[in-house]
């Protein structure tokens, strides 16, 4: 049975490693409407710059930085919405009141996945707590993933996301709120209701990917 499992998740895993590229034409996109549109109202060339891991807590566990020579840092902070490079797409968290700078989406469609820290509105993160992961003894820095969507260090945590684009809703990405999602795909539902794993991140972005492919 071990292996079984083991087995579903690699081929999840692989599914993610080799995801298609974005959909969305490459540009600045300064709302949720030119987004849906796929039609980008600022051109130019951004540089998007991963944290180092070590440098995730102090910023509120964002992964992503942007700089531009063409666009004010004012517009990039506070006016973006998203952001393609036209292989990847990153949305602006300030505007989704997740600390700041970018998220890389991790899965597209109705539903978008990424991962954020806390929120600054009231989303309920709570039912997606987990105890703290460790991994192989290694603390601190290092970052890890653990359950119900969540990624962790030693000392603080991260959560993923689902922005539903029909209408600009956040919520957290876990087992319970993926279940309701679901719940109008009844094979869809049957299939995930019985894994046990279904907590598990990677299950959850490929339930979410195949709930996309059903609108």
């Amino acid at each position: 049975m071990k292996i079984f499992l083991s087995s579903i998740l690699l081929f999840f895993l692989s599914c993610e490693a080799n995801a298609q590229l974005t959909i969305f034409p490459k540009g600045a996109y300064k709302s949720l409407a030119e987004l849906k549109e796929k039609k980008p109202s600022l051109q130019g060339d951004f540089e998007l710059i991963r944290r180092d891991d070590s440098k995730l807590k102090v910023n509120g566990y964002i992964d992503y930085k942007v700089k531009s020579e063409f666009i004010g840092r004012s517009v990039i902070n506070k006016e973006i919405y998203a952001i393609s490079t036209g292989d990847t797409l990153y949305l602006n968290c300030t505007l989704q009141r997740i600390r700041f700078d970018y998220a890389r989406v991790l899965v597209e469609g109705r539903y978008f996945a990424f991962d954020g820290g806390e929120a600054l509105t009231d989303i309920d993160a709570a039912s997606s707590y987990i105890t703290v992961a460790y991994f192989g003894g290694l603390v601190g820095a290092l970052l890890v993933y653990s359950l119900d969507g969540q990624r962790s260090t030693a000392t603080n945590k991260s959560y993923l996301y689902a922005l539903d684009t029909f209408d600009g809703s956040l919520n957290v990405l876990n087992s319970n709120y993926l279940e309701k999602l679901l719940e109008p795909f009844a094979d869809l539902q049957a299939q995930y209701s019985v894994l046990y794993l279904k907590y598990d991140r990677e299950v959850l972005l490929r339930y979410l990917t195949l709930l996309n492919l059903e609108y």
